[in-house]
């Protein structure tokens, strides 16, 4: 007979590979779900960064219930119910089958006033739960039963990272751009059932019999075998480190996410590129010790915060030449910061992690401040503030920690004090620095600042040097929603974008002479195209959130001066256009921005056949495409050869001083007549291909940079 030759090394690999196997798709599986999901339901809920933040609070919870499992699991496990645990196991795996594949069914779409954040949330249990439950509780679960049969599981946790991070960024880069949604749901549901034998044949063998006999003492009260670099169990102030310190991570993780998708465009991209930074953090700090040096993070951490701060309220000092950058600067001192954050709070954790036996419950703690981050930024944040603080509030507490962790790094209380001093009069300057950005501008007063879940909306009202210039702002974010003069002369001007030589001016210029017009808007604003309305017109606004239409009734005057017929319809547009009888417009505007661009789903294949069935055979279809980093230019044309519209494109010129912006308007219309008459003020349509967009494949990221 044979005898096995092979080294114990080798043998060691041979027993571990599975588990690794397991740790590595499992996890790849997992956060690949999370961008495909929110893609494929952002289009419903509005295009707003409150869909990712909601759908992360979800996922979030259900890691945390995952855990909890393998953690019960595990002291089942213990307790020597190895079996009855298998059997378990087992019941779950049939239980997901049933929700394979993963494609959100079209009756949990959202319908009128429906509450979105409970509507995402059950939407995305009855169409995932099960599954990612099961996935959440794969990493641990492999760690322990590997630890059973004497294997290092720790390993395997920076393994499942790597799996996570190869999603994320296979996402936006490779999935999104080749495959239309659906597929992406039916390619992900297959992985997750080719996945499942693997996960029953670890599962058995960790939970077999002879391997528990060999790993476990002859004991009445047998004990997985504890990991040789940690062999002690948490005091209490680790403990309790092990929950506020990821929730300080996540919490940065989230405020990041939509502090960069509040000035650009809610898009994959820009939700993978802050997790991405996040995992990356826990594979380099569970990796390896020597990743995480205590004094370099704390040092880089403060030295972000302060760069930051100075950045974004104090730009002038940076000059103007880098003042053109002012977006890219903010995201790289956004993810640096990121960065040395998440290394912080995940390198304390990791060098504080106990014995194996204690593992699902480390494990457990920590998912459990990834929730409550993410309760704190998505639910209560919303409810309790009416401004977008929680950014500046993750700014200090990374400051803070900072000098934590560089203070108790030193070895004296000399040495200590010394590095305490600067760093309190750090604090007092970011504290100045915050107040300096809410009174950047002090000819400015908040007339209203109202949040809820699709952001914060706040009125300025601006007094300068010279009465007659004396207006009104409304901002979503860092996006103006449109100006309005307060002096009785130019009360009515159509200013910012909509002036009236922009490309909407020159439309309605050449339609002024109708007698009756029914014009449909996406995106209401503070209502200034209502000024062009003449008596005998309608104009029909279509507006997402209430909020907006509140302030614009309120605190503007568009809309209650208007010489037509004013109504606005709330909810999503498209879904509005849907559900309506054919509305016949004259002209359908779209001018409704999610960040700086259009949400994807207005400008998608299928919504121009909605918009089509809405328009008169020479009605025209006007588009804004004015942003800063996005060339929309090669989707509107796509959607001009699909309709088989002729397109026109009208570039006003650069700012003035009084309030008018440079605006990017393209017009489709088959009317000969307004076509000839907007030809003179063309501009011209762009080199770019053109690019079709449907609901199923919309990918941004070749748009990103213009």
């Amino acid at each position: 007979m044979d005898r096995d030759t092979s080294s114990p090394a080798a043998r060691n690999r041979q027993h571990t590979l599975p588990f690794a196997l397991t740790c590595f798709v499992s996890a790849l599986l997992l956060f690949l779900v999370q961008p495909l999901l929110g893609k494929f339901i952002l289009p419903w809920f509005g295009g707003t960064p409150g869909v990712w933040t909601t759908a992360m609070l979800l996922f979030q919870a259900l890691l945390l219930g995952g855990y909890l499992y393998a953690h019960i699991c595990t002291r089942l496990l213990q307790r020597g119910l190895g079996r009855w645990v298998f059997s378990l196991h087992v019941a779950l795996v049939v239980l997901s089958l049933g929700f394979l594949p993963i494609i959100p069914s079209d009756a949990l779409r959202p319908h009128g006033s429906d509450a979105p954040i409970p509507r995402i949330l059950l939407l995305l249990v009855r169409t995932v739960g099960v599954p990612y439950f099961l996935l959440a509780a794969t990493g641990p679960l492999s760690q322990a039963w590997l630890s059973v049969r004497g294997g290092s599981p720790y390993r395997l946790y920076a393994l499942s990272n790597a799996g996570s991070l190869l999603a994320l960024f296979g996402y936006p880069l490779v999935m999104e751009p080749l495959f239309p949604v659906t597929t992406q749901a039916k390619l992900w549901s297959l992985g997750f059932g080719l996945l499942l034998p693997l996960w029953l044949l670890c599962a058995y063998q960790g939970l077999r019999k002879p391997a528990l006999q060999a790993a476990l003492p002859a004991s009445s009260s047998p004990v997985l075998p504890p990991q040789a670099d940690a062999e002690r169990t948490q005091n209490k102030t680790e403990t309790a480190m092990s929950i506020l310190l990821p929730m300080l991570a996540c919490g940065m993780l989230l405020s990041t996410t939509n502090h960069l998708c509040e000035d650009v465009a809610v898009i994959p991209f820009l939700w993978v590129l802050p997790l991405a930074i996040y995992l990356l953090s826990f594979i380099l700090t569970f990796e390896s010790e020597r990743f995480y040096r205590r004094k370099r993070f704390a040092v880089l951490t403060l030295l972000a915060v302060a760069l930051l701060l100075v950045s974004e309220s104090f730009p002038s000092l940076l000059g103007p030449v880098l003042g053109q950058y002012a977006y890219v600067r903010s995201l790289f001192l956004s993810l640096v910061l990121l960065f040395s954050t998440c290394m912080i709070c995940h390198g304390e954790v990791a060098q504080a992690r106990p014995g194996a036996e204690h593992l699902t419950g480390y494990y457990l703690r920590i998912s459990l401040g990834g929730v409550l981050g993410g309760v704190l930024l998505a639910v209560l944040s919303p409810l309790l503030l009416s401004h977008t603080a929680e950014w500046y509030g993750t700014l200090l507490g990374c400051y803070l920690i900072a000098i934590f962790v560089r203070v108790i790094d030193e070895q004296d209380w000399t040495a200590r004090i010394r590095t305490l001093f600067p760093a309190a009069l750090g604090t007092v300057g970011i504290l100045l620095a915050l107040q300096h950005q809410h009174r950047r501008h002090p000819d400015t007063t908040i007339l209203a600042s109202v949040r809820n879940f699709y952001g914060e909306v706040q009125v300025h009202d601006r007094v300068p040097n010279r009465p007659d210039e004396h207006d009104r702002a409304m901002f979503h974010g860092g996006t103006i929603h449109g100006v309005q003069y307060q002096s009785a002369k130019f009360r009515r001007d159509p200013i910012t974008y909509y002036d009236e030589a922009s490309g909407i001016g020159q439309v309605f210029a050449q339609l002024e002479n109708r007698e009756h017009l029914h014009a449909g808007i996406v995106g209401l604003g503070i209502g200034t195209l209502a000024t062009y309305a003449r008596p005998g017109w309608r104009f029909r606004f279509y507006e997402l959130n209430p909020v907006v239409e509140k302030l614009a009734q309120t605190y503007f005057t568009y809309l209650s001066s208007c010489s037509g017929t004013v109504s606005v319809v709330l909810g999503d547009a498209r879904l509005s256009l849907a559900q309506e009888t054919e509305q016949m417009f004259d002209l359908l505007v779209l001018d409704a921005f999610s960040g700086d661009a259009i949400p994807t789903h207005l400008l998608t294949q299928e919504a121009l056949a909605t918009y089509q069935r809405h328009l008169k055979p020479d009605g025209a279809l006007v588009i804004h495409i004015t942003n800063r980093y996005l060339d929309l230019a090669p989707v509107v044309r796509g959607l001009a050869e699909k309709g088989r519209f002729p397109v026109t494109r009208v570039r006003s010129p650069q700012d003035d001083p009084h309030e008018i912006y440079a605006a990017d308007w393209m017009i489709l219309s088959r009317s000969e007549a307004l076509v000839s008459a907007l030809r003179p003020h063309s501009s011209p349509i762009g080199t770019r291909p053109p690019i079709l967009w449907t609901d199923e494949s919309s990918p941004l990221l070749n748009l990103l940079l213009r």
